[in-house]
């Protein structure tokens, strides 16, 4: 079983990655490490257990989704990095903008925030 020794420690790397980094390009790269993981898994338990040849092709037809899957996340990178000048994830507000360090300070000692009910919903909405 050390592929699946193997397999938990690229894995585990992966996950320390993802809970660590804030950078998006660093994150990206974290989740492909996990699925590197997952992949060396399934090949090992395929060449283990005799399923070789089917869990093979079912493992290259995975590994060519993550591979569409990582294009489409780095192409969401750069429009998200291009529209926030940052690619810092603890940087960008939830619009999609970078967001100012004293854009905190400033909500939170305005009295008005925080008074926003649930009926006024509506007017916040639209």
């Amino acid at each position: 079983m050390n592929v699946a020794i193997v397999a938990f420690a690229l894995f585990g790397i992966g996950l320390y990655g993802v809970l660590t980094r804030r950078d998006m390009v660093a994150l990206l790269a974290s989740v492909e490490v996990m699925l590197g993981g997952a992949f060396v898994l399934l090949v090992g338990l395929g060449a283990r257990f005799g399923a070789g040849a089917r869990l093979e092709a079912i493992t290259l037809v995975l590994l060519a989704v993550a591979a569409a899957e990582a294009a489409v996340g780095l192409a969401l990178l750069l429009a998200i990095a291009r529209t926030a000048k940052t690619t810092r994830v603890d940087e960008i507000g939830i619009d999609g903008f970078a967001v100012a360090e004293n854009d905190f300070a400033v909500a939170e000692s305005d009295p008005a925030v925080g008074e926003i009910g649930i009926d006024d919903l509506g007017e916040v909405c639209g």
